[in-house]
């Protein structure tokens, strides 16, 4: 059962937020703190990718290393390509998102010089 989001569902998420239980992240009051504190979690982010979830020397999720049986498995297989495929989703819409602010950024930039 593999599904894929769509880029609607992507917009979705941006435009209504995840719905998820519980606390939400704490929302930074600037421009500065939220690109370091995008920076920071994609960094931990990225090491927790490569460090952990894919590690070469101990390539569990790769190799299908399980404690219970592979029907199991198999599911959660599908669960976390649908979550990867959100994030990835996520970041391409974020990127457009933070091309356009540095736009802005220099648009200013040079109205102020003129």
């Amino acid at each position: 059962m593999e599904k894929k989001p769509t880029r609607a569902n992507i917009e979705y998420l941006f435009r209504f937020g995840t719905q998820q239980p519980g606390r939400g992240p704490k929302k930074p009051e600037t421009a500065e703190a939220a690109l370091d504190q995008l920076v920071q979690d994609s960094n931990a982010w990225v090491r927790r990718c490569v460090e952990a979830w894919f590690c070469p020397t101990n390539p569990i999720i790769e190799e299908a290393v399980a404690s219970g049986g592979p029907r199991d498995l198999a599911g959660k297989y599908d669960e976390a390509i649908y979550a990867i495929q959100v994030v990835a989703g996520c970041a391409e819409l974020a990127e457009q998102k933070l091309k356009k602010g540095k736009r802005k950024v220099q648009a200013r930039l040079r109205r102020a010089k003129s």
